[in-house]
């Protein structure tokens, strides 16, 4: 008995077979570099993007506030806790500037590239499929757009790569501790991030005791990991909820778990919506893209499940099992996601296609050298990416959800604060645009203030309305200034803006 235990503990506890791991050249090691550094490149180059609803308001709201209770408030789902702390603390040291306020979105934008790519290699062992992985993350215009939008997103896409890549650890040996320990860690900076992240976390959790059924490991091996992973799983639960005791005790159980985005609707009315959250999904993460992005992605996923079938190794299938488990999930939960909440899944299936991709070379006919289906591979490779990279450069804005962002909100803010933000005007915007106006305002003319259009002092009001709002239509959410301002007067146009000035009415 004591020689078989020393033997299962000196032997790999192997769950799948997956490829030997090549050695990283110092060639890769550059290559990777150059790869991360033109992603990086990218993203910078929209950092100044007009600042957004969603991100405005998180800041003003939660992250900007030095009162520590603002942070762990949970007045709605915008508050991406861990998020809003890393924004709280770029902000402390660099100010205000969109820049300062869309680092930490920034930086795991640009760590999710080279995560990718090692995501990649310790599923097939190429170095080739990280470059490629690293390639198609680098240039994903959605990846582009989530790492200079100042929400938490890029954080639980990163989270989620790193969760998978220690998963791809694990079926190679789940006889080691740190990639349980970096499995819990993931998972659990994920959670703190958004809940969202218990479906990446959902679904791996899914694969690795999926795959402990298919492993040809024997039975003790077996027992001893799935007690490894009921614990690593308990441990995550309650690292994650440790870390939510501030939110709590600020905000009460309920606004995390069953605030109105969780409230379940009727099932029916799911299932009509999903089809259409899967197809602006698909048409978000192919934005951008050409024929031969679109080529690359689809064969290397189609290559991947069949590897997946062949190695008997559920991780090649990561993308598939996404797609199967997800609507799945939707409809036990009863809610209609916002597709941003599937982001997650966009570098894993960019990931995984990478491995598909060198696989499917191998299938290449006989007579054909391996040089051509490699020159041929690098061709595409560099159509895919090239062509998506170039579009996202010449792309003006930024916007998939959010579409009708106040674009104009920081000159507008600049112009009325110079002309009109005296002590005896008010202003007046519904949403989307009011939070990216008192951003700007916040930004450029701290000193200065609108009054409530019900001040007695106040003599004139401004209103901002956007170019899918009609005057009356946002006047309808004030009907007091409504009655007590007019008439109204164009005072400025403005890109997707009007902007309408009127005085006090005579009593």
């Amino acid at each position: 008995m004591r020689a078989r235990t020393h033997r299962l503990e000196q032997t790999p506890w192997r769950l799948a077979e997956l490829p030997a791991v090549a050695p990283a050249t110092a060639a890769y090691w550059a290559a990777l570099a150059g790869v991360t550094l033109l992603a990086a490149c990218l993203r910078v180059e929209h950092l100044l993007h007009p600042m957004r609803y969603d991100e405005s308001f998180s800041l003003l709201m939660f992250a900007a506030p030095d009162d520590p209770s603002r942070w762990f408030h949970y007045l709605a789902p915008n508050n991406h806790v861990l998020h809003t702390l890393a924004v709280h603390l770029s902000v402390s040291q660099f100010g205000l500037l969109p820049p300062a306020v869309r680092l930490p979105a920034l930086l795991a934008g640009v760590l999710l590239v080279p995560s990718a790519a090692s995501l990649a290699r310790r599923v097939s062992g190429s170095a080739v499929a990280g470059l490629i992985a690293a390639a198609l993350t680098g240039a994903s215009s959605l990846l582009v757009e989530y790492s200079v939008n100042a929400r938490g997103y890029a954080v639980v896409c990163l989270a989620s790569v790193w969760m998978a890549r220690f998963t791809a650890d694990l079926c190679r040996d789940a006889r080691r501790i740190g990639p349980w320990v970096g499995w819990i860690l993931a998972g659990a900076a994920g959670a703190f991030t958004i809940p969202i992240m218990v479906y990446p976390a959902g679904i791996l959790l899914l694969a690795l005791a999926a795959q402990l059924g298919l492993c040809r490991a024997d039975r003790a091996v077996r027992r001893k990991v799935a007690l490894r992973l009921v614990v690593a799983v308990a441990a995550t639960a309650a690292l994650t909820a440790l870390a939510y005791l501030p939110v709590i005790e600020v905000s009460g159980l309920e606004a995390l778990v069953a605030n109105r985005f969780v409230a379940p609707h009727p099932l029916g009315e799911v299932a009509a919506a999903l089809p259409g959250v899967a197809g602006q999904t698909l048409r978000d993460w192919f934005r951008d893209g050409s024929w031969a992005w679109a080529a690359l992605v689809g064969a290397g996923v189609a290559g991947a499940a069949v590897e997946a079938v062949r190695r008997r190794a559920l991780l090649w299938a990561l993308p598939a099992l996404a797609a199967l488990l997800l609507p799945a999930a939707a409809l036990a939960q009863r809610v209609v996601p916002f597709p941003r909440v599937w982001l997650f899944a966009l570098p894993w299936t960019l990931a995984l296609s990478a491995c598909g991709a060198v696989v499917l070379v191998r299938f290449l006919p006989r007579p054909a050298p391996l040089a051509v289906g490699k020159v041929a591979g690098a061709a595409l490779l560099a159509a895919a990416a090239g062509a998506s990279a170039w579009n996202v450069h010449a792309r003006r804005w930024m916007i998939s959800e959010d579409p009708r962002t106040l674009v104009a909100a920081e000159r507008i803010a600049r112009d009325a604060s110079a002309a009109l933000c005296d002590g005896r005007t008010a202003m007046l915007a519904w949403v989307p645009g009011w939070p990216s106006l008192t951003y700007y305002h916040l930004l450029y003319s701290p000193e200065r203030r609108y009054i409530p259009s019900g001040d007695p002092a106040c003599e004139r009001a401004i209103v901002v309305v956007g170019d899918h709002q009609t005057l009356d239509e946002v006047l309808g959410h004030f009907p007091d200034a409504a009655r007590r301002f007019g008439p109204w007067e164009c005072w400025g146009n403005y890109e997707r803006a009007t902007v309408y000035l009127a005085p006090r009415r005579e009593k």
